[in-house]
């Protein structure tokens, strides 16, 4: 009887320091990391990034993220230069701002490249000049946005220099305004305004994303140190990013139908805005990106955006853009892996 009771309490004391050694690695799995911070605005794959990372579990998990979302792309730049925000989804051209202004970072998802709704309207008194010299018009930009690059693309299939031209610099809602009552010639801006200002009867698109294919990228962005920190634990972000793509392709699915709502339309708008957008998943991140030794196509779009802005003034420094990709983070991974 003694020894049966030893023996079973022996198999307690056992068990139970099994299960406390086992307790720890349970507990460390399951920890919630830190929030992190994205600075964003409004963009249909942007907005899908978030409703993808919302819905994932893995993100809510490994890498919880809290987004701050503004109005326009420059007020989002401005906070996620000036504040502790780790991260910043806009477009590759704010990413070379963030980085001339001081801020080290690393591109390490591309969300998209457009074809076609980025581009250039012509107000209907333009008439058939929109198709000629264009030399002393008036074109609005909002400025240190996209917009002024593809601004300049227009410019320069028609051989004209920026001093020929008349920019206006005023915020977009501003600039939409006077654009209908017949103040600018020529209006540089991006979906869904586009479409919008294009409803004013007579009024054309003369240049667009589609003719600079892989030239406007959407990215993901990061500050130096939290890349350095989380190098390893990017994998939640490109998984659900991935899984958003495949639903972004199907509308009228229930994540569409958020996305246009998240956007501010109808799923019929939302479907003409994604047709001039090249959504990029896994394997086109793979081609973007590249490898160390073989560099993708994204470097080829940072280099051609950098000479650009600093060839017009926009920029300052003479920024790398071979230092501004997170490929480590992308190459270490292994999409298939997770």
């Amino acid at each position: 009887m003694n020894r049966t009771f030893v023996t079973i309490l022996l198999f307690v004391v056992l068990i139970g320091g099994f299960l406390v050694a086992i307790k720890k690695p349970i507990e460390s799995t399951l920890e919630v990391p830190s929030v992190v911070e994205i600075a964003t605005a409004g963009w249909p794959s942007w907005d899908g990034f978030t409703i993808g990372a919302q819905r994932s579990f893995w993100v809510k998990n490994k890498f919880p993220l809290k987004f701050t979302k503004f109005s326009d792309y420059t007020e989002a730049l401005d906070y996620f230069v000036n504040s502790e925000c780790e991260m910043g989804m806009l477009t590759i051209f704010e990413a070379i701002l963030a980085a001339d202004r001081g801020v080290k970072l690393k591109i390490i998802l591309m969300l998209d490249y457009t074809v076609g709704s980025d581009g250039v309207i012509a107000h209907p008194n333009m008439g058939d000049k929109s198709e000629g010299k264009i030399v002393g018009a008036t074109i609005g930009v909002e400025k240190h946005t996209i917009a002024h690059f593809t601004a300049l693309k227009f410019l320069k299939i028609y051989g004209i220099k920026s001093s020929e031209i008349h920019f206006v610099h005023l915020p977009l809602a501003q600039l939409k305004d006077k654009f209908k009552k017949g103040e600018l010639d020529f209006l540089s801006l991006y979906e869904p305004d586009m479409s919008e200002c294009l409803e004013l009867e007579g009024s054309k698109r003369v240049f667009s994303s589609r003719e600079i294919p892989m030239a406007i990228c959407d990215v993901l962005f990061v500050k130096q140190d939290c890349y350095e920190k989380r190098i390893n634990s990017f994998w939640p972000l490109y998984r659900s990013w991935n899984t958003a793509v495949k639903q972004m392709s199907d509308l009228g699915n229930d994540f569409t139908n958020e996305l246009a709502i998240k956007s501010g339309t109808t799923t019929t708008n939302l479907n003409k805005q994604l047709e001039g957008i090249f959504l990029t998943g896994i394997n086109e991140n793979q081609r973007a990106f590249g490898t160390i030794d073989h560099p993708g196509y994204l470097l080829d779009a940072l280099q051609e955006m950098i000479m650009y802005m600093k060839s017009y003034g926009i920029i300052k420094n003479n920024l790398k853009a071979e230092e501004l990709i997170g490929i480590e983070a992308m190459t270490s991974f292994g999409w298939d892996q997770k």
